[in-house]
């Protein structure tokens, strides 16, 4: 069901994928098992982190989504779910919904037309900031693989990046949730240098070179 539709984006080390499911995710949530199946898809594949899009209809065949995603990282859940959550170009409007599992974070996303192709901007930025950083020293943040080697760039907790003001994107325009925005082309001139110097500029919010913990 998830490599049906799948796409791989990578920043440094960090693997992530986005996986697009035409299912409700409390159907899918509710399935037997399901943290040890993403645990599996995800480690033999070498995924660090999987977000999840559901898709599904009504009556009146509108469209009604809902996202999740998953780590067995903390850190990288926390960062990615982060960036989705404060997004404002566009805005998903993501109200968090219940998960049977620490590692997965779910969402009802109040933006329907907001699809993978609007999504995964979102995403390619933050994973070409780690790159700039340098992503090796985050791949030892595995809940499957424990190493002492863990970034220094994340805080314990990656809202302390999302609330500086000096990293908040502008607004969306009105008429960007159309074909055709002005959006399309990718998103505001913020660059990874940006949003690491600010992340280094916080006092006390490192981690000081201890790994996730295995989540069994």
């Amino acid at each position: 069901m998830l490599r049906k539709d799948l796409k791989a984006v990578f920043g440094g080390d960090v693997r992530l994928a986005i996986s697009a499911v035409f299912l409700t995710l409390e159907e899918f949530l509710a399935r037997p098992r399901v943290k040890e199946e993403l645990e599996d898809f995800c480690r033999t594949r070498g995924y660090d982190v999987l977000v999840i899009m559901t898709v599904s209809f009504n009556e009146k065949k509108e469209p009604s989504r809902q996202l999740a995603v998953y780590s067995p990282c903390s850190h990288f859940k926390e960062l990615v779910s982060c960036a989705l959550e404060k997004s404002e170009a566009p805005s998903l409007q993501l109200l968090p919904m219940y998960s049977p599992s620490s590692e997965i974070a779910a969402y009802s996303q109040g933006n329907r037309l907001a699809s993978r192709k609007k999504v995964l901007p979102i995403i390619e930025i933050l994973l070409k900031a780690l790159e700039t950083k340098g992503a090796t020293a985050m791949h030892g943040c595995h809940g499957w693989k424990e190493t002492s080697n863990i970034a220094q760039m994340v805080p314990t907790s990656c809202a302390d990046i999302c609330q500086d003001e000096d990293l908040q994107l502008p607004p969306t325009p009105m008429n960007s949730l159309v074909d055709g925005c002005p959006l399309d082309g990718g998103l505001p001139k913020l660059t990874p240098e940006d949003i690491l110097e600010k992340i280094n500029q916080m006092p006390g919010k490192r981690l000081a070179g201890t790994p996730c913990s295995d989540s069994h």
